[in-house]
């Protein structure tokens, strides 16, 4: 299983989206990789933005996947557990807290690379961005998700 550091701290300290939270699927293309590029095509980056985004993208999708990955195994070693008859409790309880740090990098990764497009935007493109937010269109590494957030955690019927 991979450590803790990220690949994307080097981004300006900065980062934008893993559809993961929120109820988004782990999917290649799951909430937080899609929808982006028609928002981001109309704030009219210009082609150092273009290329930075491009950089940053390739970066969060390898760091994003090969965390999925991890994910996955942490999955089927849960299950594996939770098929024995007698699952060991602490087994469980410390399975499960390595899925949380996972799913935390996982978030911070996010993070980083929502701050590092926000930070090559100019102030006009970040208003844009702001605006599309305010109508509920979220913007890369939000998941598309901002008006599901409040569903996550119970609100919302299972």
């Amino acid at each position: 299983m991979r450590g803790g550091s990220s690949g994307m701290q080097g981004m300006h300290g900065s980062g934008a989206g893993v559809g993961v939270m929120h109820g988004g699927g782990m999917g290649p293309s799951g909430p937080g990789m899609r929808g982006h590029m028609g928002m981001m095509g109309s704030l009219e980056l210009n082609d150092e933005q273009q290329a930075q985004l491009r950089e940053f993208r390739s970066e969060y999708r390898q760091e994003r996947f090969a965390r999925m990955a991890d994910m996955l195994d942490l999955r089927d070693e849960m299950h594996a557990l939770m098929a024995q008859q007698r699952p060991d409790p602490e087994a469980v309880r410390e399975l499960h807290g390595r899925m949380a740090d996972l799913h935390s990098n996982m978030m911070a990764d996010r993070v980083r690379m929502r701050n590092a497009i926000q930070h090559m935007l100019t102030d006009e493109q970040r208003q844009h961005m702001r605006e599309h937010r305010q109508e509920g269109r979220g913007m890369p590494g939000d998941g598309g998700h901002r008006g599901q957030q409040q569903g996550h955690h119970g609100s919302q019927n299972r």
